[in-house]
């Protein structure tokens, strides 16, 4: 093997693997061709901006996925990337994460089967997926340093298994390996993970890329299975793979299958026709669709859809501003971009307008909001677009709370006292506390719906379109009742999991918590029934019924297959989804349903076997969703082991925190930026930047100072392009004490890679 071979282990810039072009994007692309960054600062090429994937989620749409997919696809080829990063499919363990915005839902079976639909659909065009962040990243404080302590049934029911299918059933060219440690060990160096797992166990045949920044030691990565570090070239980190290589032994045998893992993905790679039109129109119409399937009606009391002859007032600086992604690697540059206004605008020329809050906070919120009240009394209809401002989520850091800002909400309460009919919109990409709800007549959730939401809203609002979408993660009524709110963000080195299984509504059902909008909710302008129900014995089992649109406009119903053990011996949910199907209907059309239910619908991990186990029981079957409906279709009496009986009490568990103990601070390369205060240089440095932080707003600031001092010292590779592995490890001499060996290690290192 060439030496040379080597240098493909680690990237040749931002966006390349030897000669394959790769680039960020879950929904939409974001290729940077000259600056290139991986927060999405810098600007990137204009490309179709479709919803994200916690909108998409809502869709319960498998084909709907699948076409977006297709369209990513397309769009990669005219641009010439072999590869997509994404989809995201981590699990939406709190709705604190700031990153929730780019993931699917709290079920990994709803996760699982819609990520594998869009990487199929991606797939199908000759270009790669990247699925990340592999595995149980679920957060951004302290994400490059955190190590994620998971339970061993947890990690394979909840964590793993949507990876699981996407492997198994779309096989994806490429996982991403997440920032954090699990169990002690950093995922880009996790054997177990890699290969015992994902390889072994699924048969992953794809390649692993590190997360930009992710990797602590290159050797042990490669040994350990992971094929690509990202960005690159690091010469550092090449020099110690070289290095590995020639002195052989098992070390070098290890990194000589990586290399070849990656010839083989080189070489599989599809080289994409570079300009090949695709039709502009026909996907942005494609965005516009999936934001409407996408968008949920959280409640209704016959204020929506909006009548043609109502006088409307359209409230909030949203409307004309919208937030349609979030922000982070995943920004896009759309091409196009509509708004609420501008659409409502087109069908009721004679709209009233006021913003009612600032968003830069330049203008008086109470000034605005008066006279929103005022120019209410003219209007039959007031529809309040509210939500979370691009600050409030994002890459990089969690939110405080579920609050919005205290001038929307103020808002909304101030046009109800005034007596107003009032319809909230709300722009968010995770769950909000809604404490004006019964106050209001209908409540229309978008999410963050990409570069056509405007359009897609005003076809809600109006009745030209039907909502049809379902919550994919609960609701709650407040903060401190999300499951994780004890241990989310207590240490920023160790993350504990107490919860396990129970997270999302799996907590809410076992625990009888009430909540605001359960998972699975949503509601629409027609009416549906669920009749005919028959559970069918067998293996694998089939539970049938049929679906009919009992109301008189055109509507799309989601009907789950959940399955749940009463009896059963071990701590489970109540229930849980095991499939599910959305179907079109007319006005008196029906659809009959089939559901397949193999063995594994009924199974859970067995950590004493290290698998999956029937437990033997009587098991019921529902079909529908909850909020709308759960009928009972049968019971079924499956043969299986009977394990030994243990007691739990969900709510001691989910409340129990572990603390990290002190100690002395030992700096090192992994070590996060926070820890340098220990030192005087440390201290010296972090007051330098403090002092340029001060230059931003309070919240920029903030946000900066979360991101910068969880993140570890070898970051700085990514600081400027002459920053190295060997740079670092000067510094972090430096920063013990040893200051004349550590200058030294500093200059010779930049000097050697110039």
């Amino acid at each position: 093997m060439d030496k040379k071979d080597v240098a493909l282990l680690t990237g040749e810039g931002y966006w390349f693997v030897g000669p394959v072009m790769v680039s960020d994007g879950p929904h939409g692309l974001r290729k940077q061709e000259k600056d290139a960054d991986f927060l999405g600062g810098l600007p990137s090429k204009p490309a179709v901006c479709y919803p994200t994937a916690s909108a998409l989620a809502c869709s319960f749409d498998k084909e709907l996925l699948y076409e977006v997919g297709e369209a990513l696809g397309d769009e990669c080829i005219s641009e010439g990337i072999s590869v997509l990063l994404g989809p995201g499919v981590n699990h939406k363990r709190s709705p604190r994460c700031g990153r929730n915005f780019e993931y699917f839902s709290e079920d990994p079976v709803l996760t699982g089967e819609l990520a594998a639909a869009m990487v199929r659909g991606i797939q199908s065009r000759g270009v790669g997926a990247c699925v990340k962040h592999f595995a149980a990243n679920s957060r951004e404080w302290g994400r490059m340093v955190a190590d994620s302590v998971v339970d061993e049934r947890a990690l394979f029911e909840i964590y793993l298994r949507q990876f699981e299918t996407v492997v198994k059933k779309a096989r994806p060219a490429a996982m991403m390996t997440a920032y954090n440690k699990l169990g002690g060990v950093y995922c880009s160096e996790n054997e177990w993970l890699m290969n015992g797992v994902a390889r072994e166990k699924w048969g992953f045949d794809g390649v692993f890329l590190s997360d930009w920044g992710a990797v602590s030691d290159p050797v042990k990565s490669a040994v350990a299975g992971l094929d690509v570090e990202m960005p690159g070239p690091d010469r550092a980190s090449t020099e110690r793979l070289r290095r590995a290589l020639e002195a052989g032994g098992e070390h070098g045998e290890k990194i000589k299958k990586r290399v070849e893992n990656v010839k083989r993905f080189i070489k599989r790679a599809q080289k994409p026709e570079f300009g090949k039109l695709f039709d502009l129109g026909a996907h942005l119409e494609l965005a516009r669709r999936a934001s409407a399937e996408s968008a949920v009606l959280l409640k209704n009391s016959g204020s929506l859809p909006l009548g043609k002859d109502k006088k409307i007032l359209l409230v909030g600086e949203l409307a004309k501003s919208p937030r349609y992604q979030g922000s982070g690697s995943s920004r896009i540059d759309p091409v196009s971009l509509d708004s609420i206004y501008e659409e409502l605008k087109k069908t009721y020329p004679d709209m009233l307008y006021a913003p009612g809050y600032s968003l830069d906070g330049k203008k008086d919120d109470k000034i605005l909001r008066d006279e929103a009240v005022a120019l209410s009394a003219n209007a039959d209809r007031v529809v309040v677009v509210a939500g979370l401002p691009d600050e409030y989520e994002s890459e990089g850091y969690d939110r405080v709370d579920l609050s919005m800002p205290a001038s929307h909400d103020a808002l909304i309460e101030a046009l109800a006292d005034a007596g107003a009919d009032v319809t909230v919109v709300l722009q968010c990409g995770a769950p909000v506390l809604t404490p004006w709800i019964e106050r209001v007549s209908a409540l229309l959730l978008t999410y963050l719906s990409g570069c056509r939401g405007g359009a897609a809203c005003a076809d809600l609002l109006t009745g030209r379109a039907n909502p049809s979408g379902r919550l994919a993660e609960t609701w709650p009524m407040r903060t401190e009742d999300d499951p994780s709110y004890d241990n989310f963000n207590v240490s920023m080195k160790r993350v504990e999991h107490p919860e396990g299984i129970f997270t999302g509504y799996r907590y809410y059902d076992a625990a009888g918590r009430e909540v605001r909008f359960p998972f699975g909710y949503g509601l629409s302008y027609t009416r549906f029934s669920i009749s005919d129900l028959k559970l069918e014995d067998g293996v694998p089992a089939v539970a049938k019924c049929r679906v009919t649109n009992t109301g008189n406009v055109p509507g799309s119903e989601t009907v789950g297959v959940w399955v749940g053990l009463e009896k059963s011996r071990i701590m489970r949910p109540v229930r849980e989804l095991r499939d599910f199907k959305k179907v079109s209907l007319a006005p008196g059309e029906s659809a009959e349903l089939e559901f397949s239910l193999p063995r594994e619908a009924f199974a859970y991990y067995d950590v004493k076997t290290h698998g999956w186990q029937v437990e033997k029981g009587e098991y019921t079957v529902f079909l529908g969703m909850p909020g709308t409906g759960l009928e009972i279709c049968g019971a079924l009496e499956l043969e299986g082991i009977e394990p030994e009986p243990e007691g739990y009490d969900v709510e001691e568990r989910v409340r129990r925190r572990e603390i990290e103990s002190g100690g002395k601070v030992v700096i090192t390369p992994d070590s996060p930026v926070e820890d340098i205060r220990t030192r005087f240089l440390g201290r010296l440095f972090l007051r330098i930047a403090d002092g340029k932080m001060k230059k931003m707003s309070p919240i920029d600031a903030d946000r900066t100072r979360t991101l910068v001092y969880g993140s570890p010292l070898r970051a700085l590779t990514m600081a400027h392009p002459r920053f190295n592995r060997d740079t670092v490890d000067g510094i972090v001499t430096l920063l013990n004490g040893k200051r004349l060996r550590g200058l030294h290690r500093i200059l010779k290192s930049l000097r050697k890679h110039k």
